[in-house]
């Protein structure tokens, strides 16, 4: 068998078991725990569940937080548009991080000691600067607004 990587926005709510099987007319087995935390997850597909709440934490991402995953379904897209974006927000999320080692490094804050040099760190860094300027100049020549 392949590998796949299932990403899908969903829409979703903290729901105890026992209130999720009220929502569905249900009545909570006797091998169940209806206090269990959970999340009522709706899919756009119209599909509904429960999920316990330590699996959806392990496997959900909420949106707006600016991570990588959230920059999957640009990535997929068809419109060199929206790869664009998807492109420029990975690569500010990765400046913005590295900047902010590169940062506790120099304060001694840092959870553990690094291989790679302080000047390293900073080469890098200047250059992945260059990167996002050349994007920025990119998006305004060929006409794409995006806000991060």
């Amino acid at each position: 068998m392949k590998e796949y990587l299932d990403v899908k926005k969903i829409n979703a709510e903290p729901m105890d078991r026992q209130t999720y099987n009220d929502y569905r007319g249900w009545i909570v087995p006797t091998d169940e725990n209806p206090t269990d935390a959970g999340f009522l997850v709706k899919h756009s597909s119209g599909h509904v569940c429960w999920l316990p709440k330590k699996e959806f934490l392990e496997n959900c991402v909420e949106i707006g937080n600016n991570t990588l995953l959230e920059t999957v379904e640009l990535m997929k897209s068809s419109d060199f548009k929206d790869r664009f974006k998807a492109e420029y927000t990975q690569l500010k999320i990765r400046t913005d991080g590295l900047s902010t080692m590169i940062n506790k490094l120099n304060n001694e804050e840092l959870p553990f000691k690094p291989k790679c040099s302080l000047e390293l760190f900073t080469e890098q860094l200047v250059t992945m600067r260059k990167y996002l300027y050349l994007l920025e100049e990119r998006a305004r020549l060929e006409d794409i607004a995006f806000v991060l």
